[in-house]
């Protein structure tokens, strides 16, 4: 997961910077390159929770890009829609 972090910090580093030199087609591209890989996950869960479908696609993204077999079964209870509750779930997967 810090590799994962370091390489976050790397590409929105880039962004901004391109962002900054007024290159705002190459940083369009560039997220777009970014969110192909990620949107192919992303097609795949769907908990009923956008935030959660979010958190566990970019899981299953970088494990994915490690070669890391990433099992999931999710049921979520009805009152999962508080940001807190989610930001628990995330929190909660970065740990184990």
């Amino acid at each position: 997961m810090r590799e994962w972090r370091h390489d976050y910090t790397n590409h929105m580093q880039l962004i901004m910077t391109l962002l900054e030199k007024s290159k705002t087609d190459e940083a369009i591209s560039y997220i777009n390159d970014i969110s192909e890989k990620i949107t192919t996950v992303a097609s795949i869960i769907s908990t009923g929770n956008y935030i959660v479908d979010a958190i566990v696609s970019a899981k299953l993204a970088v494990s994915s890009s490690y070669n890391i077999n990433f099992d999931y079964n999710i049921s979520l209870p009805e009152f999962l829609d508080d940001f807190i509750h989610v930001l628990a779930f995330h929190n909660i997967l970065n740990i184990s």
